[in-house]
């Protein structure tokens, strides 16, 4: 499960399901004796295990006296970036492709996703920069770190690429918690995972999942006014 001072994939789904019950344990608490606001809970769990998720990667690293840039955190180029924003574009494109087929199949459409709840929070500045916040900065760095990162050298290290990037992907659309949309995500994810092996970072699949993300916020923002 792993090789000696290397990463495993039991530790990177121990640490995704601790993620997951911490936060569920302190959604229980905020919610019942202290009565918070739905849609401020949403927000504050949802940043919570993203801080909770990052720390725990950021530990075990450390704990296997390993660096970041074994788990694909590395510069790139002002052209690698431009490469990357422009395919997150294109992953936008086949992600709304996809989101259209699927509402073939669905009469009544595809139901609202659950980070809509963010768009609701307050006065539409205070909902829009909330939403900015989690969707285009902490969710491309925690979710790429974690899934492109950390699981997928895990997995990596004993399956081929290919099969590693296929897994990856899987569990991505998974977690997301949205069954309707599961397919989308895990192609998406696994579309990151390829701009990430190509351009050899990270931090370029960071800017593509920020592009994918700002422009289905923006598109929702849009909607609504």
């Amino acid at each position: 499960m792993k090789q000696e001072g290397g990463l495993s994939w039991v530790e990177a789904l121990c640490m995704l399901g601790l993620a997951y019950a911490l936060v569920f344990g302190i959604a229980v608490v905020l919610a019942g004796p202290l009565s918070f606001d739905k849609t401020l809970l949403f927000w504050l769990t949802t940043f919570i295990q993203q801080v909770i998720l990052l720390a725990l990667v950021a530990f075990m690293l450390h704990r296997n006296g390993l660096s970041w840039r074994s788990i694909g955190l590395r510069r790139i180029s002002a052209r690698t970036a431009m490469r990357s924003i422009a395919a997150g574009g294109l992953i936008v494109i086949a992600m709304g492709g996809f989101i259209q087929l699927i509402n073939l199949f669905l009469p009544k459409g595809l139901p609202a996703q659950n980070v809509e709840a963010f768009f609701h929070m307050g006065s539409p500045r205070l909902a829009f920069a909330l939403s900015f916040f989690l969707m285009v900065i902490m969710a491309p760095l925690v979710e790429e770190v974690f899934f492109r990162g950390y699981l997928y050298h895990a997995l990596a290290d004993r399956l081929t690429p290919q099969l590693a990037m296929l897994i990856t992907g899987l569990i991505f659309g998974l977690v997301h918690g949205d069954i309707y949309r599961l397919l989308p995500l895990a192609v998406g994810g696994y579309l990151l995972n390829l701009i990430a092996v190509r351009e050899e970072s990270i931090l370029a699949s960071m800017l593509a999942h920020a592009t994918w993300n700002a422009v289905m916020l923006f598109v929702a923002f849009g909607t609504m006014s």
